[in-house]
């Protein structure tokens, strides 16, 4: 998995993606353009920056360049990235979504060995949402929003 920290105003936050089709579909859910994404790690180890580079989701907003079309078309998709992914991979998306916590790298590294410690669902949910409430300081609430998303997409499918 790479670890993308999500570029943004306010909290540090990451999630976890399987590459980075996926990652361009959890930054469109969570900000629209506005936030962007750094590979920083894959499975645990720091990513070069080449790697980092390639793996990159810049920002989409109205002034800025590449466009969406031009950046997803300049990486060799032959459709939107974000559209492709709904149709054929959209329980990577919800799960991407849903491994969205507040913290950098070090701080995520953390995270995922409390939550793979608890055993219990309701003991794990109530950590997470523990964790999501000290963590935050801004009204952002990047990773409520992620998880609402997680909820939505969820309940859609079924």
């Amino acid at each position: 998995m790479i670890c993308y920290d999500i570029v943004n105003p306010s909290d540090a936050c990451t999630f976890l993606a399987p590459d980075a089709q996926i990652a361009v579909a959890v930054l469109a859910f969570l900000g629209e353009g506005s936030y962007a994404g750094t590979a920083v790690a894959r499975n645990g180890e720091r990513i070069s920056e080449t790697d980092a580079n390639s793996l990159k989701v810049p920002l989409f907003l109205s002034i800025t360049r590449p466009t969406y079309v031009e950046w997803w078309r300049e990486n060799g998709w032959t459709e939107c990235p974000i559209a492709a992914a709904m149709r054929d991979r959209k329980a990577e998306v919800i799960a991407a979504l849903r491994s969205c916590a507040y913290g950098d790298l070090e701080d995520r590294a953390t995270y995922d060995a409390a939550c793979a410690a608890i055993t219990d669902p309701d003991k794990l949910a109530e950590f997470k949402r523990g964790h999501e409430d000290r963590r935050r300081s801004s009204m952002n609430a990047i990773v409520k929003r992620a998880w609402a998303w997680a909820d939505k997409l969820e309940k859609y499918e079924a």
